[in-house]
């Protein structure tokens, strides 16, 4: 599953060892989140320690999809891409969702996240996935142009308000 991008960014499968990266990665991610719609994106007290033991839990799972980038043996970013089943209403074939998926330095995201989000599909065509969804904020311009040069569309929004 390990591979290397033309850019030079190593992406591999996620390790025990990586997760307190990838917390502190996605902990300055979910503060963006925040800031973009507090109420909808608002961190639970023990956030950070509850991610890392659910992160814990997926690493090695093959089910799954949960890999890093990394240069110079430092996480730059990572991705996860579950597998999920469809409502019973519909037959798309065996699908993944990418979820979580953060990088280090916003200013790398084309590079980083691009190799990252290759990885994604190669291993998941590897699965036998047949369709792949990725979760994405309206406000994250970024990542948006990233899947939409990939190629994804937008197939659904979710709307929220305060109560």
């Amino acid at each position: 599953m390990a591979s290397q991008s033309e850019s030079g960014i190593a992406t591999r499968p996620a390790t025990l060892g990586d997760i307190p990266e990838i917390v502190g990665i996605l902990g300055a991610y979910r503060d963006k989140l925040a800031h973009w719609s507090p109420q909808f994106w608002r961190p639970a007290p023990g956030s950070a320690a509850m991610t890392t033991m659910y992160l814990g839990s997926l690493v090695g799972k093959e089910e799954h999809i949960f890999l890093v980038a990394e240069e110079a043996g430092a996480v730059i970013g990572f991705a996860l891409a579950l597998e999920t089943p469809a409502p019973p209403v519909y037959a798309p074939g065996d699908t993944g969702t990418l979820d979580d998926f953060a990088v280090l330095d916003d200013e790398r995201w084309e590079e980083v996240a691009g190799a990252l989000l290759a990885a994604i599909v190669r291993n998941a065509k590897k699965l036998g996935w047949k369709q792949l969804i990725a979760v994405s904020p309206k406000a994250d311009d970024l990542k948006n142009r990233l899947l939409e040069e990939a190629g994804l569309v937008v197939a659904s929004q979710w709307w929220t308000t305060k109560l």
